[in-house]
């Protein structure tokens, strides 16, 4: 700063940096395509926000309430601490994911039902009806899959991804999947799948139809050109 304000040099140093910018624009030019976010919206449809409200099954009212019910006093007097808080709120997320995901559910489910655990298509059916987000799932996407529609599905559980992606096989959707355990080669590799159309007719494409990705791997990074919706 002292050298800058004697004998004028901070303006020429200004000056000679300016020179300098519009010399390397100048040479970058050729190679890098700049594009303002106007520009590329023009080309980008509108967004179509659409919140839809799905119903609890039987089972996860009566989980739900039950945890709610064994806590209950224990919130109202203010003697819960804070790493049992966030225990009691993760399982009412559990719940409302899936009932599966909390522990001994799946197998006493089963169990009351007196199903085949060793059956697939019994075990597969009771799991899209026991949680009301599968049996959306089941509703929603043959639609999308006909109408030619590429879905992204974001969770913030990786088991829940897990349960998802169970049901896609038995149903026969191919699917690709990007969560904390994907090491960069295959993320590039599973996005470069999903982007890349395998027929004209995409009634008949055999590139993947839905992209799995955890709210945490799937923010940076990740350029899913060909998805039109997201759940």
């Amino acid at each position: 700063m002292a050298m800058a304000s004697e004998g004028g040099q901070g303006k020429d140093g200004d000056e000679d940096m300016g020179s300098a910018s519009e010399e390397l624009q100048a040479v970058l030019q050729p190679y890098i395509l700049r594009r303002h976010k106007t520009d590329v919206m023009k080309k980008v449809p509108p967004k179509e926000e659409v919140v839809i409200e799905v119903e609890f099954t039987r089972l996860q009212k009566k989980i739900y309430r039950s945890i709610y019910e064994k806590n209950v006093l224990q919130l109202a007097n203010n003697q819960v601490i804070k790493a049992m808080f966030v225990n009691v709120s993760m399982e009412l997320r559990k719940c409302c994911a899936h009932p599966y995901l909390i522990q001994g559910t799946e197998e006493a489910q089963l169990s009351s039902q007196a199903a085949d655990p060793n059956d697939l298509n019994t075990v597969m059916t009771y799991l899209v009806q026991m949680s009301g987000k599968m049996v959306f799932l089941e509703k929603l996407l043959p639609r999308l899959k006909e109408d030619g529609q590429k879905v992204l599905i974001f969770s913030q559980m990786t088991r829940m991804l897990d349960i998802i992606q169970d049901y896609l096989r038995w149903r026969g959707y191919m699917s690709e999947r990007l969560d904390g355990n994907s090491s960069s080669t295959d993320r590039q590799a599973a996005i470069d799948r999903f982007n890349t159309p395998c027929d004209d007719d995409p009634h008949f494409d055999h590139s993947p139809f839905v992209f799995l990705l955890s709210t945490r791997a799937g923010g940076v990074g990740i350029n899913l050109t060909a998805a039109s919706v997201v759940v």
